[in-house]
């Protein structure tokens, strides 16, 4: 027997070396932790460690436009299959069934593979319980072109993979789109794909009655175009702050991180996928603790930022223009913003060892990509 169970050790301790061997996708605390190591240490602004973050950030860049050219396409479009859907109801549902129900309107953060944010989509809902209940209109967001697409979801309602409790709701569902609020056949609304074309102007943006629409608490989820899964995120009025001038957190993020940001931002894609493992149950996704949307804020920081064209691979004399998502092109000027006006946040979000250095301390305020061209009341 002494023998039997020598060889049942040996045998586990073999399978316990091919388990460590995998490579397992970091989770979103992990991440944070990864931030965490430098952060705090009052050393001061190091332009060479800037610099090399800002130019993993440009192979990301290069690396993802060899990607799109070797797949043939970006990811995330139609044409490559299954993908995340945002159903009437609403609710967002991933390539396998996984599914959550929400109430509201909902920003989707489309990243990729290498954890590059290709997109933002602000989806908008109206009609049955408290007129937030069904998609109604999505504006996507191009970070890279710096352009919108509008697109109208009234029939493009899906089929939620959860029952409907709303067929007694006044005025019922019929009211809004035919005899049943699910697919009538009508295509259904995939996340991140960039190919549909707009139904509006080619310069037009959405409206200040829209975007006052999304408050601070409302849902934000982060999509893995490459794999069709999706993360809960923070609140949207953490994330507004970042959208609006990211350049507010990426150097000090560059400082903190113990990785390089390409390697963070992949594992960071990843633990998108991950996060399954911690639902309570079918249907159920919990809210992100504060680490792990702390991490999610790093996660857009870095992958908004690798998307444009950084100082050092642009000439000094043709600084690039990136344009808020926020800047709304029928509503008021930019001293009134629709977001501030409509919905004033009660205290600015601050993640204190990620909060950025005085603009008089950080010598590359000068060549940030972002913040000349920001409104200023952004």
């Amino acid at each position: 027997q002494a023998v039997k169970c020598s060889n049942i050790t040996a045998e586990l301790d073999s399978d316990a070396v091919c388990l460590n061997s995998r490579w397992m996708a970091p989770s979103f605390l992990d991440l944070f932790d990864s931030l965490h190591a430098n952060a705090g240490s009052g050393s001061a602004i190091d332009p060479d460690a800037i610099q090399r973050g800002l130019e993993s950030l440009g192979q990301v860049r290069a690396a993802c436009e060899n990607d799109d050219e070797r797949r043939g396409g970006p990811p995330g479009g139609s044409w490559r299959g299954a993908g995340v859907k945002v159903a009437g109801d609403p609710e967002i549902v991933d390539k396998n069934n996984r599914y959550y129900h929400y109430l509201g309107p909902a920003l989707l953060v489309n990243l990729d593979g290498r954890g590059m944010v290709r997109s933002l989509e602000f989806v908008g809902v109206w009609g049955g319980k408290q007129n937030a209940n069904y998609i109604s209109e999505v504006w996507h967001y191009d970070v890279r072109t710096q352009k919108y697409k509008y697109r109208d979801l009234w029939n493009m309602q899906g089929v939620p993979a959860h029952g409907c409790k709303d067929q007694a709701s006044t005025p019922s569902p019929s009211a809004y789109w035919g005899n049943s609020w699910r697919s009538q056949g009508d295509a259904e609304f995939i996340a991140g794909d960039p190919l549909w074309k707009s139904e509006r102007g080619e310069n037009e943006k959405p409206p200040q009655d829209f975007l006052s629409k999304f408050k601070a608490n409302s849902e934000t989820f982060f999509i893995n175009l490459e794999d069709g899964t999706f993360a809960r995120g923070p609140p949207c009025g953490m994330l507004k702050e970042v959208i609006q001038n990211p350049s507010r957190f990426l150097k000090p993020l560059i400082m903190s991180c113990s990785k390089s940001p390409d390697i963070w931002m992949k594992e960071a894609a990843a633990a998108i996928t991950e996060s399954k493992q911690h639902d309570p149950k079918r249907g159920k996704v919990a809210m992100p603790i504060k680490n792990e949307q702390a991490a999610q804020v790093a996660q857009l920081v870095f992958g908004l930022a690798a998307c444009v064209r950084l100082p050092q691979m642009v000439p000094a004399e043709e600084p690039p223009t990136v344009t808020s998502p926020m800047a709304s092109t029928t509503g008021p000027a930019p001293s009134e913003d629709p977001w501030v006006s409509s919905d004033p946040w009660s205290k600015p979000v601050v993640v204190s060892s990620l909060s950025a250095p005085m603009a008089s301390e950080d010598p590359w305020s000068t060549s940030d990509p972002w913040s000349a061209s920001l409104p200023s009341a952004l």
